[in-house]
């Protein structure tokens, strides 16, 4: 999985990371995150149709504590209010100092970014329980997205 990871996000080779992406669904088909990676290259890539089916198989074996999974996922689906309860457990446990959280938080702006979904994302953000702390992160989804 994390070769795939740096294929497409550092080497921008992403015909190799969909293969790494594959075979590591093959060898741990328990692990929703090789589906959600390959979401994200195939929707990075224009293949939305598929991009949809691999987040909606990751939703199924994701547990419960895969907040940032399930955010960007429902979020690509227009799953809005399954993407704000994701948003609003991610940005209670950042307010608590969980920096694990914080820094999901952040990586989720990137890749939502990089897949289209800087206005949703932003947008959910502003209308969270959690806006206030939310705030510079749906700021910088703005200035991102123009």
């Amino acid at each position: 999985m994390s070769l795939g990871n740096l294929l497409q996000d550092q080497r921008k080779r992403f015909t190799d990371a969909e293969e790494a992406y594959r075979e590591a669904t093959v060898l741990a088909p328990d692990n929703p995150f090789p589906l959600a990676n390959m979401a994200r290259l195939l929707a990075a890539t224009g293949r939305k149709e598929e991009a949809s089916d691999q987040y909606r198989k990751a939703l199924v074996i994701a547990g419960d504590e895969h907040h940032n999974l399930r955010l960007q996922a429902h979020c690509w689906l227009g799953n809005n209010d399954l993407a704000m309860q994701s948003l609003d457990k991610m940005a209670e446990l950042a307010t608590m100092g969980n920096g694990a959280a914080f820094y999901r938080l952040k990586e989720q702006c990137f890749e939502c970014h990089a897949i289209g979904l800087s206005k949703p994302l932003g947008d959910l953000m502003v209308r969270s329980q959690f806006a206030d702390f939310l705030m510079p992160f749906a700021l910088a989804l703005r200035a991102a997205n123009g």
